[in-house]
Parts: structure tokens; C-alpha cells; sequence
């Protein structure tokens, strides 16, 4: 009878071990991913971001009509509020003009964010300074929303010019609602091509 109880007694002690070890695993996974939260939410960031992205040289290909697709611009995380607002531009450094047929923001943003997200795109041109390629306001209140949030513009059989030294801006501001921590990010693609 001492050693049924001595057998269930060391069962006992190596259930409670158990248990308490995986309780010490659950809390130290759950301050592991706070703090993962809460570097993102906190992320320091330029409130007046604006920065500058260069297009490389164009090699010269043997049909000028083939199109080039590239993503051009990227905001990377930004977190929303009052000072959120950025510009980021893209200057064409190459020696040919280019011809953009078609253009797309995709926007995100984190799960749990409450916000207002507005982008748009301008040409940036001594002719045409300010001239708006494209404007979205997207009302981010819910979670879950769909895999894709974007914008397509098609200009065919038209075109968007951009001569050398000339370039985009894109824009976006943010708000955060109801205290959401809201972090977004944008990207600009655009598809060319050269004569």
C-alpha cells in the first residue's frame, strides 16, 4: 500500500512540474509577444519623412514599347497620428524619357489599427508640378478587411511622361482612432515603357 502512494505521490509531484512549467512557457511567450507589439507600435519614426529614390539607368532593350514594372516607392511603417504625414520621391535618373501606362498603391495596415489612411501620387515636373496621378482615402475601422487594398490606374492608350530629372511624390497621412496604436504602410508600383 506505501508504494501505490509513494507511486502516485511522485505522479503528483511530476504532474504539478509539469504544469507549472508550462505555465512559466505561456507567460514567457506572452511577454515575448507583447514586446514584439510593442516595438512595432512604438517604432520611432520621422514624422515629416521625406525621402528621395533614384531609377537606375534604363538598359536599352530592342522593342521600346516592351513595358519595365518596378516597385518605385515604399513609406515602410508608419506610425499614425498628427505628425504622420510623408512624402516620399521618386526622381527618373536616367537619360530616357519614360512612359507610364499603368500605376498601383497598395495600402496596409496593421490589425486593430482605427484610421483615416490617405495617399495620393503627383508628378513632380517643372510643367507639370502637382498634377495627381492618383487619390485614395480608405476608412480602416474594422478587422478583418480584405487581402487586398489597392488602387490600379490604367492611363492606355494614354500615358504618364517623365522626363529625366523629373519624378513622383507619393503622399499619405494617417489619423489615429480611438487610441489604436494604428500603423500603416503604402507602396507605389508603376509599369513603363521607353521610345
Amino acid at each position: 500500500m506505501n508504494k501505490v502512494i509513494n507511486v502516485v505521490r511522485q505522479a503528483d509531484w511530476r504532474l504539478v512540474m509539469l504544469g507549472y512549467l508550462s505555465f512559466l512557457s505561456m507567460m514567457l511567450i506572452t511577454v515575448l509577444f507583447a514586446r514584439v507589439i510593442h516595438d512595432i507600435a512604438t517604432y520611432p519614426l520621422n514624422p515629416n519623412l521625406t525621402l528621395t529614390m533614384n531609377l537606375p539607368a534604363i538598359p536599352a532593350k530592342p522593342d521600346p514599347h516592351d513595358l519595365t514594372g518596378r516597385q518605385i516607392l515604399s513609406t515602410d511603417l508608419i506610425t499614425c497620428g498628427e505628425d504622420s504625414d510623408s512624402v516620399l520621391t521618386w526622381v527618373n535618373e536616367s537619360d530616357q524619357t519614360i512612359y507610364i501606362v499603368q500605376a498601383q498603391v497598395w495600402m496596409g495596415m496593421y490589425k486593430g489599427s482605427i484610421s483615416d489612411f490617405a495617399v495620393w501620387v503627383q508628378r513632380e515636373s517643372s510643367e507639370d508640378r502637382g498634377s495627381t496621378l492618383m487619390h485614395s482615402n480608405w476608412d480602416h475601422y474594422t478587422d478583418p478587411v480584405g487581402p487586398d487594398h489597392y488602387i490600379q490606374m490604367d492611363y492606355s492608350p494614354h500615358y504618364i511622361s517623365v522626363k529625366p530629372g523629373e519624378g513622383l511624390a507619393l503622399h499619405s497621412f494617417c489619423s489615429n482612432l480611438e487610441d489604436s496604436n494604428a500603423v500603416g504602410h503604402a507602396t507605389l508600383t508603376i509599369w513603363w515603357f521607353t521610345q
